[in-house]
């Protein structure tokens, strides 16, 4: 008898610590536990996590104080029921605009033009006409060299 408990608890056990135990199983495990006989075939470590276990199933929350206990003035609860949503919305607009002021002071321009930052980078190449001029300087160069090789 003493040996088949044994065989049992340890398969109980192992289901258990392998989280494939039913409610009854693990009601037998307690049961089995709460018997001095059979609680003597427990490994130490187990008997003290059950120990544990059902401690911590056995603590409540205080009650409040007395004085704790007075509900708030009906006009009072009237006016945090309006009040409170609107909070929530202030406090959605207020994150939406964090977050548009952040993006925009975060990111990098592509380069500055005359000046001012350009953020987009087809706008930036369009500006490369500006560099036309510099191609009648190339010209007049060109023209200088050519007439000092004639001569």
């Amino acid at each position: 008898m003493k040996k088949e408990q044994e065989e049992r608890i340890g398969e109980l056990l192992e289901r258990y610590f392998e989280a494939r135990t039913t409610q009854a199983e693990e009601s037998e495990l307690r049961g089995l536990l709460h018997d001095a006989e059979s609680a003597e075939n427990f490994p130490a470590e187990v008997r003290l996590l059950f120990g544990g276990l059902e401690a911590l199933s056995a603590e409540r929350m205080p009650e409040p104080a007395a004085e704790r206990q007075t509900p708030c003035p009906a006009p009072v609860r009237t006016l945090m029921r309006h009040i409170s949503p609107w909070w929530g919305v202030a406090a959605a607009v207020l994150f939406a605009v964090g977050i548009f002021l952040g993006a925009g002071l975060l990111r990098k321009p592509y380069c500055y033009i005359d000046g001012k930052p350009v953020y987009d980078r087809k706008v930036a190449l369009q500006t490369t006409v500006y560099f036309d001029a510099f191609a009648t300087l190339g010209a007049s160069e060109q023209m200088v060299d050519d007439l000092l090789e004639i001569q």
